[in-house]
């Protein structure tokens, strides 16, 4: 039977520690924190991509008023992801050289990634779940390490098949072009992967995976109260032993 005080009392910790996350993050600055480690970290694997390719991390200008006014956290989260030809960057400053022009327009492939909605939100949520999960510290801590560095390699995951998406919709790069079938795999991924949905069910997914254990049911459960054992019947008498007994009782 369901344990319904400990189902509430874990719905009412999850919300709780949720909402505080989603106020000591950017309170603290670790949002920001989180969104220049985006890029460094994007500068690290994709700075130099393939032989030709060539990306930039930058923060994305802002493309009007914000629509959401909080008033601790600021929504300007968006990262511009720039993909470049390296050979066609040489070639455009050569020319722009020989011109002796200021500067030179390169043409790239750009995407904007929003990097609290991308990577921090599933964290938060990953982190909420399993705080909130009533089991042992040492366990839950555990959880805490796994699940984040999970979620984490699944944001990454989810990078890598956009980015590649954007690549092979810019043929005219040529950094590298998947064949057909490979096209075809990333772009659907990619059709999935891009929904903000899809990594909130992946973090509940995660949450399950790394937090419980098949003996964990009975967190949720209610202890059956044991039953009273049935009344063992009296041996039988042998007849020479009922006999005495009779007489005994005839005695009496």
């Amino acid at each position: 039977m369901l344990n319904t005080k400990k189902l509430i009392l874990f719905i009412v910790s999850f919300f709780v520690i949720y909402v505080l996350l989603n106020v000591i993050i950017p309170v603290t600055k670790m949002d920001k924190a989180y969104n220049e480690t985006f890029k460094s970290v994007g500068s690290v694997f994709y700075k130099n991509y393939g032989e030709r390719g060539k990306t930039e991390f930058v923060k994305a200008p802002k493309s009007g008023p914000e629509i959401f006014k909080h008033p601790f956290k600021s929504y300007d989260d968006n990262v511009m992801v720039k993909i470049l030809n390296k050979e066609q960057v040489e070639y455009a400053m050569e020319m722009g050289r020989k011109s002796g022009a200021a500067s030179v327009d390169v043409n790239h492939a750009e995407f904007v990634i929003n990097t609290w909605r991308f990577g921090m939100l599933p964290m938060i949520l990953v982190a909420s779940l399993i705080l909130a999960t009533p089991i042992p510290l040492v366990r839950r801590l555990l959880s805490l390490l796994f699940g984040l560095v999970a979620i984490n390699l699944f944001t990454a995951f989810r990078f890598w098949i956009r980015y590649v998406t954007e690549i092979n919709r810019h043929l005219w790069l040529e950094v590298g072009n998947l064949g057909p079938n490979g096209k075809w795999l990333v772009t659907k991924l990619n059709t999935v992967l891009i929904f903000f949905g899809v990594s909130m069910i992946v973090a509940v997914l995660i949450w399950v995976l790394v937090t419980f254990r098949s003996s964990d049911m009975e967190l949720l459960l209610l202890k059956e109260e044991n039953e009273p054992e049935p009344a063992t019947a009296a041996p039988k008498l042998s007849k020479k032993a009922q006999k005495k007994l009779n007489r005994k009782n005839s005695k009496k």
